[in-house]
């Protein structure tokens, strides 16, 4: 009996992981999306489709890494994604907050694994991209 509640367990985290990851997905997707819009709007400031657009985008990216976080509030990726998001809707508060949130657990991913490559080259990136007060 123990065995199949280990089997139940495990297979709810696996659907857990697998939600939050789509929603990390659909994060990333409409946080493109939001940015070719205001690209749109550099080359033309007065179109309100586009800015219609980028706002629904950036609501939608919210929206979803939102969900993604809350299903798995450990991901620093997660986490990182998030600052750009709002960083790039001009919500510099949230973005510090989110970017401080990533880069700790970027930074205990790598006391954890030091010689881990894949976790220094996370941490690189993210502060390479920097946070919020990097333009």
């Amino acid at each position: 009996m123990q065995y199949i509640n280990n089997n139940k367990y495990q297979l709810n985290i696996e659907l857990h992981n697998m939600d939050a990851e789509k929603f990390f997905e659909d994060a990333r997707s409409a946080f493109y999306n939001a940015l070719i819009q205001q690209m749109i709007l550099q080359d033309s400031p007065n179109d309100s489709n586009a800015k219609i657009s980028a706002n629904n985008y950036f609501t939608d990216a919210l929206k979803s890494i939102g969900q993604a976080t809350a299903l798995d509030p450990t991901s620093a990726d997660y986490a990182f994604l998030a600052s750009q998001i709002y960083r790039g809707r001009g919500v510099g508060r949230y973005a510090e907050r989110s970017f401080a949130t990533a880069e700790e657990i970027y930074r205990e991913q790598v006391a954890k694994n030091p010689d881990g490559i894949g976790e220094n080259l996370d941490l690189a990136i993210a502060l390479f991209a920097g946070d919020s007060r990097n333009g």
